[in-house]
């Protein structure tokens, strides 16, 4: 409870004091207060618990809804009841001709934020409703509303978090993409408010598509969570995903008058849509081939640290368009793939050296960016392999980015070698208990 409250309360107290304890109001009034301080106590104990999952509140502009998947039910319960006992107060001091006007709850703002919320997700039903006279309307028809995919992603975290109970820092990360997600539909809800009709279609189709690319992560943090064993976790920061604001910059011809072209089709073509598709089927593929060993000899290839399932879900909602972007993805194919599989000694008996390129070149990329140190057997084999002056060369025709288009190509074209190795890898496996 806040320093404001507190002397309100006081005040509350004092006002009630210089009246006859006999006056059946003013009892109601005190039974009512007694009431708040309670639950008041009972809010101000649990946000201190669940501080750090609700830092940054206002700033990521939060609705009641939404924090309910974060907090305990009995949370939001308590700020309801709150609102109730604080509305029956209100009436009980008007008829004492008392003012409260200053007695207001401390969560107000997350009420006024729900509702300029639910504006915006009305303007956008309206919106919708419009779009059906245009070329698109057979696409609209099938859209799925922002809210409705946010909700279904916060409840599917909310039933992991409370069946298998994985750790806090991944719990945090999980949260992060839609979060993300969420961010961009208001922003994009915002400027269609403003934007000229042929605009305001286009934005709404990319916003819904958008929500494809939230739902694939989505699939991907689901695995992550349920394979993860329970470990340590050091902190790194979060997990924040640029992946709906590098669509954006990908596409901004689109929000332009006059423009001509299919949103569908240049959505779909976008180097963001397929770093995001690419980086799922990276996830997916890990997943598969430590299904397949395990299923025949009771382990797992990559291994499932909280630090691996947390790379899960940067490498397909991270966009590399600077170089320190670039360096975490490398940081975490390094940690997925590299120390996922016992610095590789799990998979020089599946695949040969040059079949492993790709995972040298990444240690290579590593060692470069982080200053890493090889030794032995490794370094010379390493050496042999694909520099990375060779892999940008390849990937984007200089010897080394200078651009944000330069970053996220390179990327792009590293994931295709990624999965490539990774298909070939349960090939591999696959044969391997045929012929068995």
């Amino acid at each position: 409870m806040d320093k404001n409250t507190l002397k309100r309360l006081k005040k509350l107290n004092e006002l009630q004091s210089s009246f006859s304890i006999d006056n059946p109001g003013l009892r109601r009034a005190i039974e009512f207060k007694k009431n708040m301080q309670a639950l008041s106590e009972k809010i101000t104990q649990d946000y201190n618990t669940f501080r750090p999952a609700l830092a940054g509140l206002e700033r990521l502009a939060l609705d009641v809804k939404r924090i309910q998947f974060q907090i305990p039910q009995y949370f939001i319960d308590a700020i309801y009841e709150s609102q109730i006992h604080t509305q029956n107060i209100n009436d009980v001091l008007k008829t004492l001709n008392l003012t409260t006007q200053n007695l207001q709850l401390p969560f107000q703002k997350i009420v006024e934020q729900q509702r300029s919320i639910q504006k915006m997700h009305g303007n956008l039903q309206n919106a919708i409703q419009k779009m059906y006279v245009n070329e698109y309307s057979e696409l609209i028809e099938n859209i799925t509303l922002p809210a409705v995919r946010i909700n279904d992603a916060f409840n599917s975290i909310r039933a992991l978090t409370e069946s298998i109970k994985p750790p806090f820092e991944l719990i945090q990360s999980a949260f992060q993409i839609p979060l993300a997600y969420q961010n961009f539909v208001l922003y994009q809800l915002e400027k269609a408010e403003k934007d000229e009709d042929e605009i305001r279609d286009r934005r709404l189709v990319i916003t819904d598509l958008a929500g494809d690319l939230m739902d694939n992560c989505q699939i991907v943090i689901e695995n992550a969570m349920i394979v993860a064993e329970k470990s340590a976790l050091e902190s790194e920061g979060e997990v924040a995903s640029n992946l709906f604001n590098s669509l954006n910059q990908n596409l901004f011809y689109l929000y332009r008058s006059g423009c001509k072209f299919d949103p569908i089709l240049y959505f779909n073509a976008s180097k963001t849509a397929n770093i995001n598709v690419f980086g799922c089927n990276i996830c997916e593929q890990v997943f598969k081939i430590n299904k397949l060993e395990e299923t025949s000899t009771g382990k797992c290839i990559f291994k499932n640290t909280t630090k691996n399932s947390r790379a899960n879900m940067i490498i397909p909602s991270r966009v590399a368009n600077i170089e320190e972007n670039f360096g975490i993805i490398i940081d975490n194919l390094y940690f997925l793939l590299y120390e996922g599989s016992g610095d590789a000694k799990r998979l020089t008996s599946l695949l040969t050296d040059n079949e492993l390129e790709t995972l040298w070149l990444i240690k290579h990329l590593r060692r470069d960016f982080r200053h890493d140190v090889d030794h032995g057997k490794e370094s010379d084999i390493i050496k042999k392999m694909m520099s990375p002056k060779d892999f940008f060369m390849e990937s984007i025709s200089k010897p080394y980015p200078s651009t944000n288009f330069d970053w996220s190509t390179a990327q792009l074209f590293l994931y295709e070698k990624v999965y490539d190795m990774l298909c070939l890898l349960q090939e591999n496996i696959e044969m391997k208990y045929t012929n068995n």
